[in-house]
């Protein structure tokens, strides 16, 4: 019996070695899909590719989602060219966060290398988000691959700030700007330069209106004011005087040269901190509506406020 036992074993030991070496040579490497990583700046498009190893059963087909969260970018298309899917007939339909990529072909897939590519335009937002999976089959799910997310690194676009951002102006004046960041030189533009124009960065006021200013540095970056500055025909102007309580002073209130403006009526209003004085009166000799033979004004005065109408004849 020990001897018949002895011989069976002899004889299934090596069918047991065979099955073992059988078994072992069958095992299918683990296919693995990977989304690879990809750069630019806010508004740039990127190619993100999608690469698969360890494909060693036949694959006619795949459909696979991949994720981005909608705020760092949207897949506007693929690119086959280069990968191992150009000769594939694929498609792909884009979501608000998710794009979905389908592919079939008569011929398998072979070897290792770039599936395809995936079409990112960046931003609005910069950071360095994942690229997920979702929903992966290979054939109709068989092989199972392993899957590995991938990222994008977004940069958000380099900004100059142009100062002053609004302005008061006259004709005649010249207001000058600066910008902070950016890369000099740095060159200045006014979206009307019939009412105010450039030179260097010294804006002239040449007629009433309204204008916006633009400063471009040496790499194309913009910024523009986002108040408007204002340019009116003339300065009216409130002058300085000194004084001790209890005199009576004359503050001048002078006007630009209004040549051109054909000023027949004016208004005036002028505040002031009440306990520090009282209005008095006013005095239009020596002055320009005296000269132009004006009547006398009207006058409304109250506590810190007067009120100057006048009117030529």
């Amino acid at each position: 019996m020990k001897r018949i036992s002895k011989r069976l074993f002899g004889a299934l030991a090596p069918c047991g070695l065979l099955l073992a070496l059988l078994l072992s040579g069958g095992q299918a490497a683990a296919v693995t899909l990977t989304i690879g990583t990809a750069s630019g700046q806010v508004g740039d498009t990127v190619a993100l590719p999608v690469m698969v190893t360890g494909l060693v059963e036949d694959v006619r087909a795949y459909e696979m989602e991949m994720t981005l969260t909608s705020i760092y970018g949207q897949c506007v298309g693929i690119n086959t060219t280069g990968t191992l899917s150009a000769s594939w007939s694929v498609s792909y339909l884009s979501g608000v966060s998710t794009v979905t990529v389908a592919g079939a072909s008569a011929a398998p897939l072979s070897g290792d290398g770039v599936l395809l590519e995936l079409l990112y335009e960046l931003g609005p937002w910069s950071g360095s988000p994942a690229v997920s999976f979702g929903t992966v089959l290979l054939n109709e799910g068989d092989p199972i691959p392993t899957l590995v997310s991938g990222s994008l690194s977004i940069t958000a676009l380099p900004v100059i700030n142009i100062a002053p951002d609004s302005g008061l102006m006259a004709v005649g004046d010249s207001l000058l700007f600066t910008t902070a960041a950016g890369t000099a030189p740095y060159t200045y533009t006014s979206d009307d330069p019939a009412v105010a124009d450039f030179t260097d960065n010294w804006l002239h006021a040449l007629s009433p209106g309204f204008v916006k200013a633009t400063s471009e540095d040496a790499n194309t970056i913009t910024d523009t004011t986002t108040g408007q500055i204002e340019v009116r025909a003339f300065h009216l102007t409130v002058g300085a005087v000194t004084g001790t309580i209890g005199q009576t002073v004359l503050i001048p209130v002078t006007l630009g040269d209004p040549t051109g403006y054909d000023i027949v009526a004016g208004e005036v209003e002028l505040t002031w901190y009440a306990p520090y004085a009282s209005f008095a009166g006013i005095e239009t000799a020596g002055t320009i509506t005296a000269a132009a033979g004006w009547a006398a004004p009207m006058v409304q005065a109250g506590p810190g406020q007067v009120t100057v109408v006048m009117a030529g004849t």
